[in-house]
């Protein structure tokens, strides 16, 4: 069966001429870019249930749709083509955004636990980078910004306060 798209197609029910229940959905994309498949529960032609979306440069999400969006407990994985490739997320989705409490797990080895709130890092939580810096405060727009305690190493005995303005540190103390 033909989908919305020329070149895309579906396999699946359908009631009342739109995709219902489970069903499979491949999409051709342009020259190879977007191209990929959803898997998973559809209502009134929508994606809405369980479903695993995943697109031909390794992005990625599984997880609760609603309406076509993420919406709900998922995984993201950012794929070959982003700025954050390799990068995962874990946690809550609002309308297609990460929104809530989540993790995420950078390929670098670094990883933030914490608040999402429109698709950034937004109120409190925890950040590890690869080289071992910690940083426990609260976050505005994917930067810190506040007081924040820093130290080497989630057990270190070491503490520093560090105070931020919009990713830019203004103050430091022992």
């Amino acid at each position: 069966q033909n989908g919305d798209w020329h070149g895309d197609s579906y396999a699946g029910i359908y009631f009342q001429g739109k995709r219902q229940g489970s069903g499979i959905y491949r999409y051709k994309g342009v020259d190879g870019e977007g191209s990929g498949v959803f898997i998973g529960e559809w209502l009134k032609g929508e994606m809405h249930g369980l479903g695993i979306l995943t697109y031909a440069d390794d992005e990625s999400y599984a997880g609760r749709w609603q309406h076509d969006l993420k919406d709900g407990l998922g995984v993201y994985k950012w794929g070959r083509h982003s700025e954050h490739s390799g990068d995962k997320y874990e946690g809550y989705f609002l309308e297609g955004h990460s929104d809530g409490v989540g993790t995420t797990a950078f390929s670098d080895g670094g990883w933030h636990k914490g608040s999402w709130v429109g698709g950034a890092m937004n109120g409190p939580g925890i950040m590890a980078t690869s080289s071992g810096l910690v940083l426990f405060g609260s976050w505005l727009n994917d930067q810190p910004h506040g007081e924040f305690v820093q130290s080497i190493g989630l057990s270190s005995s070491t503490k520093t306060v560090v105070e931020f303005e919009h990713g830019e540190v203004k103050n430091r103390r022992d």
